[in-house]
């Protein structure tokens, strides 16, 4: 091209002609300069990112007028492509810096992103983002501005048990949250019944709930098991006792037993 100023047609044309040839960096280079309209980023933004996902993306952080949202269509088509796992996601690196660098509050954009986090096997990218509270700046405002319900349906649907976990105790669907994380880790059971601070029936419910699990998940002999069980009930903090467990164990004639357990725990209390 040379300096002088082209039309909006003759542009698309340029465009059009030097990407069927896959020229992307041509492409982009024109489309940095400051007379061409920002409306022709967004025209070209599926054709472009398709050829050259890193250069294209480098250039969309460097270009401040533009709005991200208008690029959702591009990035969804880009991302339902096939990529190595290895391979850098440009779509994820570039909602990450609309999010974290340009506080960029659109659902959109922040749907997306947590969906593409679903797609990934390590969790630790997607728990980190829920629990981030994005508008903690705003008094009053939200703490998240992606639609939880829509992750929770992706979280369960690949199977991301954690995040399932979180969000249901986001929802305050406590019950749901503990009765998930019984199937993943009982840590992670004890450490959403501790996060029910103001409602005792509840946490003595969530409680019971655990005892539950536990005592059925015993494969040892049955001494051994009501042992544990009363070693179990100093973690509720004496809001269970042994008369709220007892209808877990497979028969009632345990009360000597219980008696027996008790008096060996005492004792090893105080060796």
């Amino acid at each position: 091209m040379n300096g002088n100023p082209l039309s909006n047609s003759n542009l698309s044309f340029f465009f059009h002609s030097n990407t069927q040839q896959g020229a992307a960096k041509k492409v982009l280079q024109v489309l940095q300069k400051p007379n061409v309209p920002t409306e022709l980023q967004y025209k070209f933004a599926l054709d472009l990112i398709m050829l050259d996902a890193y250069e294209t993306v480098e250039s969309w952080m460097t270009t401040k007028s533009l709005n991200p949202r208008k690029l959702i269509p591009a990035m969804m088509r880009y991302s339902s492509e096939p990529h190595a796992k290895n391979e850098t996601h440009e779509v994820i690196k570039y909602l990450e810096y609309c999010v974290h660098r340009l506080q960029n509050e659109d659902p959109g954009i922040h749907n997306l992103l947590l969906s593409l986090y679903t797609k990934k096997e390590d969790e630790s990218a997607l728990l980190s983002f829920l629990e981030c509270k994005f508008g903690k700046g705003q008094p009053g405002g939200p703490e998240f501005f992606y639609d939880p319900k829509y992750a929770l349906r992706l979280c369960l649907k690949e199977k991301r048990m954690r995040a399932c976990v979180h969000i249901y105790s986001m929802m305050s669907m406590h019950e749901e949250a503990v009765a998930l994380a019984l199937q993943v880790d009982p840590e992670l059971a004890m450490a959403e019944t501790d996060k029910v601070e103001d409602d005792e029936d509840l946490r003595k419910k969530l409680w019971l709930m655990i005892a539950k699990h536990a005592i059925e998940q015993e494969k040892g002999t049955k001494r051994e098991n009501i042992r544990k069980a009363i070693a179990f009930l100093k973690e509720t903090d004496d809001l269970l006792k042994i008369e709220d467990i007892l209808p877990f164990f497979p028969d009632f004639a345990l009360i000597d037993d219980f008696k027996a357990s008790s008096t060996s725990v005492v004792l090893h209390c105080f060796k």
